[in-house]
């Protein structure tokens, strides 16, 4: 309990004893009192729109986190990065457990105070100024006198009313009003929806999202509109690395890389002075392996962990810049057809065998992915010898469209004939059309396309991988190559969450392992005019366009 001041002590009027008294409970209030860890200082005062604050439990990410969020709703921001009245904030925790948790960060006592050994004073029990890993020496000695401190939100600043509950035995809020201020808070649980539509001032997610929408729900509504440049709209991402999104990752890169809007803040244990030494040797003893260590203790995200492509590095190895590929090549097509998207990728053998190389996609998306008008892309891109052959995802090829007597496969290819697509080698496969089938044996794939990516060590070509990708032609592939990693729960079987239908195609290909076959002398030449050497030109100016983008990311 905290200890009322005493005006009779002091020679102060009696008319302005309630006015002291009144001054002293609000510096007595937790959001004055509480005090940040010195490294996370650059995180408060970072105006970036995204802040990330992303490492191991115990590291206070989440305790800085609300210390932020709150200063921001109680218009009491230091560095003055917020609109100080009438806010709309965003807080999305993982379930509704989770927002509990959050709220009673809140409003429960969340640190200890001590009163100060000189001005006898209640402030935060603190880090020692001479080294910031341990405490400081005078509140280590009088561990005794710790007290609770009083909640980050005052409950002056909650009166009754304000507050629309999702649970209200359980404390689950729903919206949070602040009379003083104006500010509204929305708490949500990521295994709800998002709300659709409106307009954020500050925003919070707080470890994994169930539902990816509430970040880019999230991300939109942060655009900024009339605000003064210093209060444009900023949110913040705290994240355990052994339980994260792909855009979590995505955003952490983006801050390794340099960008203005998103940076990082690693909070890791060690740097946590209020967690004895005793206790952080046990907790790192625990852990058994050094994957566990680089995950739970150090901060390494889980998600790079379980890769299955890690070595796959289209600016390096695996990358050359575009360039126009020889007709004389032999040319195949790889298709993943689906319901409402597909994905296709281009790929060309060179006569020596050296690489196999991408250097065309395009995908199809709800309610343009029917075999007509992916036919008349395939159509235009096909090279003047036609496709040595062409690919498809065989379990969906094999399905039948609703209300049609063929197969999807069949119904693809005789489109693509239509359109004037040139095959040469057709498939075998009955029900496939002419499409050579892409195999459903998902670990053979998989190592098939391993040994793509791996460098030769012997050999004619040896020192290159057998799989090269024109820089900027298949950014989607490039994203889905990064994010394919193994399930977190079945770690004997890849997670199938998000967009692969391009690592499906690449996979589907390697599979294969095409080789050069010598164009046939007698095939009828496509005669260019001067529409496709337009077209052509298009695609390049797309493919630099998009190389531009990704070295400036």
């Amino acid at each position: 309990m905290v200890t009322q001041l005493k005006t009779d002590d002091f020679n102060v009027p009696s008319a302005l004893r309630p006015m002291l008294g009144r001054l002293y409970q609000h510096r007595m209030e937790g959001i004055r009192l509480a005090l940040s860890l010195p490294h996370m200082e650059k995180f408060h005062q970072c105006s970036a729109i995204w802040r990330l604050l992303v490492g191991a439990n115990r590291s206070t990410k989440t305790f800085h986190a609300l210390i932020e969020s709150v200063r921001a709703w109680l218009g009491v921001d230091p560095y003055d990065k917020y609109v100080r009245r009438h806010g709309n904030s965003l807080v999305v925790a993982r379930d509704l457990d989770n927002v509990a948790m959050l709220w009673r960060m809140c409003t429960g006592p969340q640190f200890k105070m001590i009163r100060d050994e000189r001005t006898r004073l209640w402030r935060a029990v603190r880090p020692d100024p001479n080294d910031p890993l341990k405490l400081d020496p005078y509140d280590a000695a009088y561990r005794e006198q710790w007290r609770d401190a009083p909640p980050l939100i005052p409950p002056r600043l909650i009166p009754p009313g304000s507050i629309a509950w999702e649970h209200t035995s359980k404390k689950i809020p729903r919206i949070v009003n602040f009379p003083t201020t104006g500010w509204r808070v929305l708490f949500r649980s990521s295994q709800g929806q998002p709300p659709l539509g409106d307009h954020y001032h500050h925003g919070l997610l707080d470890e994994q999202m169930l539902d990816d929408n509430f970040y880019w729900e999230l991300n939109r509504g942060l655009v900024a509109l009339s605000e003064d440049p210093r209060h444009h709209p900023k949110a913040i991402w705290s994240g355990t690395s052994q339980s994260a999104n792909w855009q979590l990752a995505d955003l952490y890169e983006a801050a390794e890389a340099g960008s203005e809007n998103v940076k990082a803040f690693m909070c890791l244990i060690d740097d946590n002075p209020y967690v004895p030494a005793s206790a952080k040797k046990a907790f790192y003893d625990s852990l058994t392996t050094d994957e566990e260590r680089q995950v739970r203790y150090f901060g390494v995200f889980a998600l790079y962990a379980r890769r299955i492509y890690p070595m796959y590095d289209p600016m390096g190895v695996h990358g050359c810049e575009p360039f126009p590929v020889p007709p004389d090549w032999s040319h195949i097509l790889v298709l993943d057809p689906a319901t409402n998207h597909c994905a296709t990728l281009l790929l060309a053998v060179d006569p020596e065998d050296k690489h196999v190389t991408v250097y065309d996609s395009f995908e199809l998306s709800s309610g343009e992915s029917h075999a007509v008008p992916w036919a008349e892309q395939a159509a235009k891109r096909q090279p003047e010898n036609g496709y040595d052959s062409m690919v498809i995802d065989q379990q969906m090829g094999h399905q039948h469209a609703v209300g049609q007597d063929k197969t999807v496969a069949e119904h693809y290819f005789n489109a693509a004939m239509e359109a004037g697509v040139n095959v040469r080698f057709r498939g075998p496969t009955k029900g496939l059309g002419g499409f050579m089938p892409g195999s459903n044996d998902v670990e053979a794939r998989t190592q098939a396309l391993l040994g793509w990516l791996s460098i030769r060590g012997t050999g004619t070509h040896a020192g290159t991988p057998k799989l090269q990708v024109m820089r900027g032609v298949a950014p989607e592939l490039d994203r889905q190559m990064k994010r394919a990693h193994m399930d977190e729960k079945r770690p004997d079987k890849r997670a199938t969450k998000g967009a692969h239908d391009f690592v499906d195609d690449l996979e589907y290909a390697a599979g294969l392992d095409p080789h050069y076959r010598p164009p046939d002398p007698d095939a009828p030449q496509k005669t260019r005019g001067a529409s496709d050497l337009l077209a052509d030109k298009h695609r390049r100016q797309r493919q630099q366009y998009t190389r531009d983008a990704m070295s400036r990311r």
